[in-house]
This record gives structure tokens, C-alpha cells and sequence, in this order.
């Protein structure tokens, strides 16, 4: 419903204008709207591994908390056949594509980050793909608001150059406490770790999944308390082709 003011409403007869105004400043307001204050997104429960099937379904060993968010990352090898194409599960939770993105030259790696809000805990989930083999982690935050998501488009990018300090792409939110997720999928057998800037900045890494040839998924999150451009590094001690993506989220109105 758009957005109506006073004025508007006044116009209206009496009846109309309480549904008419009311109804829209309750959609405008459910997410903080008109400058609200916004709970802070938590990291709740993690979960990673490797899938060695094109098409799978597997059972999420944790439970999810009804009402919270789900974000799904992949990371394979073979290109562009590593592309996840669809999210099921037996909760019947709606996942949303994020970000996809690949690049040629060491393992062809290929990053897909999905995302459900108001999530039911999921049970079974089953992804479909050409591919044949997938690092994934699974993350579950409270406190991500369950309508108008996601905060801002989400964005991948592909470095076929080789380097040793692979990013994330970079996102500005528009909201404060928003909810940042980035990632990295690289193809060298190389050590990692979130770099000394991104740590200082807030970010917070997540566990890596068990060591897979050819591809290799790191991740990492934050809540930024206000908008300002935001991306994460990690540093490798080899170069490698590389994969990175971002993805931000609106926070629930307290």
C-alpha cells in the first residue's frame, strides 16, 4: 500500500481515512520505518560440510528458531555448473537466490549465497545443480526482519587476475544494524584467515567448511550500527583466482 500523509487522509471521509492511514503507516513502520529504532542481528547456530552429489538433499542436524533467518553458501569447482539452481526443504521456507558469480583458472570456483526469512527449521533441504561436489555452510541469525528483504541488492564479482588478498565485494546499507554476510570461494590450496583490517573493523569469521580440492569457501558477518561502505579481505598465502559476494539485510524494528 503507498504511503499516505495526513493530508491525504483527511481527505478521505472518516472511515476511510482511519483504514487507509493506519494500514499504511503499519506497513511503513514494521521495518523502522520513519527513523524507528532496530534490534541487532545475532549469529545463533552454524552448520558446514561437503556435498558430493549434483542433486541432494540433507538434514540440517540443529533446529532453527522458528521466525529467524537462514543463509546458505556454496562454493564449487567445473565453473558455471556449480551454479545452485534451486532451494527446497521440507518446512517449506521460501530461499531466495542472493548472489552467484564464477571465474575461470584454478578449480573454475563458483560462489551461489541464498538466503529464507521467517524460516520454519528446515529438515531436509535438497538443492539442485550440475555439479558434483560442494564446500556449504548453513547460518542462522535472530533479530533479521521477516519483510523487505533483502536490504540492499545483493552483489558478487569474479577476479580472474590471481591475488593473495581476495575481497568481497563492497555494499553500502541503507539501514542502521543492518545485517552483513560476505564470502569468498578461491581454487588454490592456500591458508586463509580474515585479515588484521577486517577483524578491526567488526567483521567476525565463520567456521570453514572440511578441505575440499579445487574449491574453498571462507565467509565472515557483522552488523554495521550505520550505513558506510562495507567489504571484507581475507589473506591467502598463495595467490588464487577468486569468487566474492556480500549480502545485506534489513534488522527487525525494535
Amino acid at each position: 500500500m503507498p504511503r499516505l500523509d495526513l493530508a491525504d487522509a483527511l481527505y478521505l471521509g472518516s472511515a476511510e481515512a482511519d483504514a487507509a492511514y493506519l494500514g499504511s503507516v503499519e506497513a511503513w513502520t514494521a521495518n523502522g520505518g520513519g527513523g524507528g529504532t532496530f534490534l541487532t542481528p545475532a549469529l545463533v547456530n552454524e552448520a558446514q560440510g561437503i556435498l558430493t552429489t549434483a542433486s541432494v538433499a540433507w538434514t540440517f542436524s540443529g533446529t532453527a528458531t522458528a521466525g529467524n533467518a537462514l543463509i546458505a553458501l556454496f562454493s564449487s569447482s567445473g565453473g558455471s555448473s556449480g551454479n545452485i539452481n534451486t532451494i527446497t526443504d521440507t518446512a517449506g521456507n521460501v530461499w531466495v537466490k542472493a548472489a552467484t558469480a564464477g571465474t575461470s583458472g584454478q578449480g573454475n570456483t563458483f560462489l551461489s549465497m541464498w538466503y529464507a526469512v521467517n524460516v520454519q527449521s528446515p529438515g531436509t533441504i535438497s538443492i539442485g545443480s550440475t555439479s558434483n561436489s560442494f564446500q556449504w555452510q548453513l547460518i542462522e541469525f535472530d533479530n533479521v526482519a521477516t519483510i523487505g528483504q533483502p536490504d540492499q541488492a545483493p552483489a558478487a564479482t569474479t577476479n580472474g587476475t590471481a591475488s593473495a588478498t581476495p575481497v568481497s565485494t563492497a555494499v553500502t546499507p541503507t539501514i542502521d544494524n543492518a545485517l552483513l554476510i560476505a564470502a569468498i570461494s578461491y581454487g588454490a590450496t592456500a591458508t586463509s584467515s580474515l585479515s588484521a583490517a577486517s577483524t578491526s573493523a567488526g567483521w567476525q569469521a565463520l567456521t570453514n567448511p572440511a578441505a575440499a580440492a579445487s574449491k574453498h569457501l571462507r565467509s565472515a558477518w557483522k552488523v554495521q550500527a550505520s550505513p558506510s561502505s562495507q567489504q571484507a579481505q581475507w589473506d591467502l598465502d598463495v595467490a588464487s583466482t577468486y569468487t566474492g559476494g556480500i549480502l545485506s539485510l534489513e534488522p527487525q524494528a525494535a
